[in-house]
């Protein structure tokens, strides 16, 4: 990466526009040269531009946005800064930009470009550091801080790492070389093998409690569940087999029910018929109405008919001699509407002849009119224009007045203010002047707040010093009497995950004492329950026993009437009888007596079954509660001991600091040593800081007295700049002013800007009055000429409307003579309307005669046509009616009357028709029900192929599904366990394996854990592996720079003592004598730093091909010797490398041996310029050299 061109505007103390171009004909002999110039001058501002333009930052400061830029010049509005540089083989630019707000003068976001300059495409465009960072360290392969590692190299920090302790040193090689990414690999090395370690333990208790039983335990579990399978198999069979014999009886139930229920139905059906049989006679005679209802309907319609004909025909004869005389008046009335149409039709004709002579008359006065308004019009117009041509007379008149009294003003006030004509060519100069002065105002305050702040920085700093070396005193004996505090950091995670675990088997012990002690509880109450239950069982036995013998007697009579010789007896089993040969005695009631003892004994039997199962299920739980305390004591005795040896550990590891730690003082304990932990790190963190800043306080107070100095000076030379503008604004202001002070320069300026604008304004307005005057004379002259144009067509225009005047005045008296006042249309209109009105009226005359001949006419033809239809229709309804009376007969109806009563309404008539059926319907079904429940309980009853009775299946039902009951809740927890078991098997595998791959990874990560972070596991600081890597690139820093060293010094080589950080020199003019690196001289200890400045450069920019370099400073210690060797090393190393170097001072010897310069020259007021090789200024000369 090399760089062309620097172009920077109003960057820091270079204010304006300045290019540097590294590729100009200055540089062509030589590629090292030097930027040089006074301390404060500006020099370093440079290399702010070039970081500025690259990275959007400066090493300077730690932030620019748009709430701070201390990089932009004090005073102006804008800064940026471009690089032209060349990486890669393509040449770029890159453009950083910012500037304020004119009126509010707030800084604005900034903006960064980078442009390919080759094709002119714009690369990127950014305004968040960030991003511009992440876009060059992609191009160039350097960041920010890599970067100002490789090209800019500051002696001062290479310095401070020759003269630090080893743990210093360390701080610092890491933030030089970026070894801060190997503790933070081993920070992470650390995190992750604890998380595995804590995922080992936490695995292993949990197979602790998820344990199966023993083989020896399955095994039993496998037997019982194998032999209680059959029996609930047994039981399960009873239970069917009862249940289906009960279901069978609640059939025939059932069946019972259903015969019972059809033979009430047909009951029910039956005398429902009966009940209907009113309704069926009155359902016939209505079928029978319905039969005649079309006859009976034709003899309606044609009486109705009848009748209406024979009322409209008395209607008619009765208004016919109406109709005949309205015909009559409706004739006389038409006859006399005739007469007086034809007399309106004559009085118009008459009035049309006189209107047509009146129109003519209108048509000639109005054209009259319009000739009148024409004139009169014209001669409004002639009489305004004369009028307004007198007024613009006027108004000249005026203005030349006006212009006549501005002129003489002006010219008074040019002949009394002669000496303001100069003001305007002084002007620009005393406001730069003023401005000059302002700035130094400013700057005299700064000045003065500088010197202010420098003594009060100064008595600052020695208070601060004194309170500091107190501080660190105080921090130091902490330090001394609490040695063994420095050890907590890495014994209290040790502790604290002692005391953890100790806690957690305490928590567990708890549990499983109250684990016990239920545990034991409910072995006490199986054991009372077992007790009581072998107490009923003895007791159902007993009864048992003393039933038998009580019934025994009967028993043997009743066997002695069913035994026979050679069948086994089922009490003693022999096949041989002798007792019951010729000796039976029968018992009328052994029968009886016999069924009751069986009865007795089932029920006996029952319940000592069921005592039986219960005891069996009862000893179960008593073995496995059992099992189970004897497991629960072990294990507590187990976390008992675990208790014990963490509370040892615990007390061990913390021997040093306190003794007898138990579980309830712990977390106090704990808590204070942590707090001491605390308290030492903070302690030994200030004692590290303050000595730092005490073993700098010389150098830094020396600075801040220089600080005072440069601070007064500044004062000194702005008081005399001041006074010598002052001095120079009183002899410039004198012709105008006579009291001039400094304060008010401003005021007196803005007067003399007022006094040159009225003078620069009275001579421009004494030149237009002269012409505004001239051109005012000549507008009058024509304007009283077009007055008297004016004033002669007024005069013609009159004498013409005088003429129409007289004429409408002549054609008005004929026409009043002829028709008054009167309008012709109106009256043509009212003679039109009058004539309208009499022929309609005629017309309506002639239609209502019209209507009244045919109402006469059509009453006429319905008095006939009535007539003849009567004729034809009383004897069809004389032929009807006796046909119809036939069909009463027939159908058993004695008259109409009795027909009439017959007739039901549809609906009624149906409602009936439907009932009828749906009874025949349920007496059919009903009928049905009782033949199909018969033949279904019939078939049931064949059915049944057992002898037990309904109430015997009932109750040894309710016996076995009880004892199935409770046998099927012990066989589920049976097959339960053994599930539980199985998933307890299956988990412990899967968690073994789990734990197999766990420590194996624990053990993986624990070797690494002690590659990282020495042997203790526990530590995760990664110092042990930092230091490891920052020894080795120490050695790698110091081959490097050694071969830069040998060329400068030859004397000495670098070395590292015995590992460590500790960095030692070689002597070779001492027989290779080993030295301390601080026993050498000032310019001995720059080379050196040099030298490692190269070496850090090398390394940072190791994969990537630095061609500028920048050297900060640091060579004021060396002799002109070392000096000139110095420099013959740089030269070596630029021609051989091919870089372009620029070395940054102020030493004139520097100056003296190369002879290509970039000068920075101070200009006061915190302004410098830059002169020298490359350097220009947009839009003007060269200033090289």
């Amino acid at each position: 990466m090399k760089i062309k061109k620097v172009e920077l505007r109003n960057i820091n103390s270079l204010a304006g526009d300045w290019n540097i171009d590294f590729e100009s004909a200055d540089f062509a002999d030589s590629s090292m040269y030097c930027i040089s110039g006074p301390t404060g001058s500006g020099k370093t501002s440079i290399l702010d531009a070039i970081c500025l333009a690259l990275y959007g930052l400066t090493p300077r400061q730690e932030k620019i946005n748009s709430s701070v830029n201390e990089v932009m010049t004090y005073g102006t509005l804008e800064c940026f800064a471009k690089v032209t540089f060349e990486c890669k083989g393509s040449v770029y630019s890159a453009c950083w930009s910012q500037h304020r707000a004119e009126k509010s003068r707030k800084l604005q976001s900034y903006s960064w470009v980078l442009t390919d300059e080759e094709t002119g495409e714009n690369k990127a465009s950014f305004s968040n550091q960030k991003d511009i960072e992440e876009k060059m360290k992609n191009l160039i392969g350097l960041d920010f801080d890599q970067f100002t590692k490789s090209m800019m190299l500051a002696q001062g920090e290479f310095n401070k790492f020759l003269k630090c302790n080893e743990n210093d040193r360390a701080a610092i090689l890491e933030k030089l070389t970026g070894d801060e990414i190997y503790r933070k690999i081993a920070i992470a090395v650390h995190d992750l093998y604890a998380k595995v370690d804590h995922d080992v333990e936490q695995l292993k208790v949990k197979m602790d409690d998820n344990q199966p039983m023993s083989d020896e335990d399955r095994k039993k579990l496998d037997d019982e569940i194998a032999t209680s399978e059959s029996q609930k198999k047994t039981l399960t069979d009873t239970v069917a087999r009862l249940t289906n014999i009960c279901n069978w009886y609640e059939t025939l139930h059932e069946r019972e029910r259903s015969v019972s229920e059809a033979s009430a139905l047909q009951v029910q059906a039956i005398q429902a018929k009966q009940e209907f049989e009113p309704n069926e006679a009155k359902l016939v005679a209505a079928l029978a109405a319905q039969e005649l209802e079309s006859a009976y309907g034709i003899l309606g319609e044609k009486r109705k008919a009848v009748q209406e004909n024979d009322k409209s025909l008395k209607d008619a004869v009765a208004d016919l001699p109406k109709f005949e005389d309205a015909l009559k008046e409706s004739s006389k009335a038409k006859n006399d509407k005739a007469a007086a149409l034809d007399a309106a039709k004559k009085a118009y004709a008459e009035g049309e002849i006189l209107w047509e002579k009146v129109s003519t008359l209108d048509v000639k006065i109005t054209g009259a009119k319009d000739n009148l308004k024409s004139a009169q019009d014209d001669c409004s117009k002639k009489q305004g224009e004369l009028e307004k041509i007198q007024q613009g007379v006027e108004t000249v008149a005026v203005k030349i007045q006006t212009i006549s009294d501005c002129l003489e003003v002006a010219d008074g006030y040019i002949q009394q203010n002669g000496k303001d004509a100069e003001i305007e060519s002084k002007l620009s100069l005393l406001e730069t002047k003023n401005r000059e002065l302002k700035a130094q105002n400013d700057e005299l305050k700064c000045a003065k707040s500088a010197m202010t702040n420098a003594k009060k920085a100064l008595e600052d700093f020695d208070a601060s010093l004194m309170g500091k070396k107190d501080l660190a005193a105080s921090a130091n004996d902490y330090l001394e009497n609490h040695k063994d505090d420095a050890n907590l950091v890495n014994v209290l995670p040790q502790a604290k995950s002692f005391a953890s675990e100790a806690t957690r088997h305490q928590i567990e012990s708890e549990r499983l004492k109250s684990d016990i002690g239920e545990k034991n509880k409910s072995i006490a109450d199986y054991m009372e329950s077992h007790k009581n239950e072998r107490a009923v069982l003895q007791d159902l036995k007993n009864q048992k026993e003393k039933l038998i013998q009580q019934d025994l007697p009967v028993v043997v009579l009743e066997l002695r009437e069913h035994l026979k010789d050679g069948c086994e007896c089922p009490v003693c089993g022999s096949k041989e009888h002798p007792a019951c040969d010729g000796h039976a005695h029968p018992v009328v009631e052994g029968i009886e007596s016999l069924n009751g003892l069986a009865e007795n004994l089932r029920t006996l039997n029952g319940e000592i079954d069921k005592t039986s199962s219960k005891l069996t299920v009862l000893d179960g739980k008593i073995s496995a509660a059992q099992n189970d305390l004897v497991d629960l004591n072990r294990k507590l005795e187990m976390e008992k001991k675990g208790v014990e040896e963490n509370l040892k550990n615990l007390n061990d590891a913390l021997s040093s600091w306190e003794n007898g730690i138990s579980l309830k003082n712990a977390r106090g304990v704990l808590k204070e040593l942590e707090s001491l932990s605390v308290k030492f790190i903070e302690q030994k963190n200030l004692a590290d800081t303050l000595g730092k800043e005490l073993s700098n306080a010389e150098v830094v107070r020396a600075e801040k007295v220089h600080a005072e100095a440069d601070a007064k000076k500044l004062l000194e030379e702005s008081q005399n700049k001041i006074q010598e503008l002052s001095l120079w604004f009183r002899e410039q202001l004198s012709p105008w002013f006579s009291n001039i002070e400094s304060e008010s320069i401003d005021a007196l300026l803005l007067e003399l800007k007022a006094k040159s604008s009225d003078w620069c304004q009275n001579v421009e307005d004494k030149q237009n009055y002269g012409t505004e005057l001239a051109s005012l004379n000549t507008q009058k002259a024509e304007l009283e000429k077009s007055l008297a144009d004016a004033m002669a067509r007024l005069a013609s225009v009159k004498i013409n409307l005088k003429g129409h005047q007289d004429n409408l005045s002549a054609l008005g008296l004929s026409r009043k003579e002829l028709f008054g006042e009167k309008v012709v249309e109106t009256e043509r209109q009212a003679a039109r309307n009058l004539q309208k009105n009499a022929e309609d009226a005629f017309a309506q005359a002639a239609d209502h005669e019209q209507k009244s001949r045919e109402t006469v006419n059509s009453c006429q033809k319905k008095i006939s046509e009535l007539q003849e239809m009567l004729g034809q229709q009383k004897p069809e309804l004389d032929k009807l009616q006796a046909g119809f009376m036939e069909s009463l007969a027939a159908k058993n109806f004695a008259d109409e009357q009795a027909f009439v009563a017959a007739r039901l309404p549809e609906s009624e008539r149906k409602a009936l028709a439907e009932m009828r059926d749906s009874l025949e319907h349920k007496l059919t079904e009903a009928k049905t029900s009782v033949k199909n429940a018969n033949e279904q309980f019939a078939a049931h009853q064949a059915k049944r192929d057992f002898k037990e009775t309904e109430e015997v299946a009932k109750i040894g039902l309710d016996e076995f599904k009880t004892k199935l009951d409770e046998f099927s809740s012990v066989f589920a927890n049976l097959i339960a366990a053994r599930k539980n078991d199985d998933d307890l098997r299956r988990k412990c595998e899967s968690l073994l394996m789990q734990l197999n791959q766990l420590t194996e990874k624990r053990d993986r990560w624990a070797q690494m854990q002690r590659w990282f972070n020495g042997n203790k596991l526990n530590n995760s600081t990664g110092n042990e592996f930092v230091r490891f890597i920052q020894v080795i690139t120490l050695k790698n820093l110091l081959r490097t720079a050694n071969g830069h060293l040998h060329d400068m010094f030859p004397r000495y080589e670098l070395t590292v003592k015995d590992d460590s950080l500790d960095i030692m020199l070689i002597d070779h003019h001492n027989s290779d004598a080993i030295r301390p690196i601080s026993n050498i001289s000032g310019g001995e200890g720059f080379l050196v730093s040099l030298a490692l400045a190269l070496g850090i450069s090398t390394l940072a920019s190791k994969n990537v091909c630095i061609d500028s370099m920048f050297l900060d400073e640091g060579f004021g210690t060396l002799d002109a010797r070392m000096l000139q060797d110095t420099i013959v090393v740089l030269q070596k190393l630029q021609q051989e490398k091919g870089k372009m170097l620029g070395v940054i001072t102020h030493v004139d010897l520097v100056k003296g041996e190369l002879p290509i310069h970039i000068d920075v020259v101070p200009q006061g007021g915190g302004r410098s310029l830059l002169k020298g090789a490359g350097v220009s200024r947009p839009n003007s000369r060269n200033l090289a050299g």
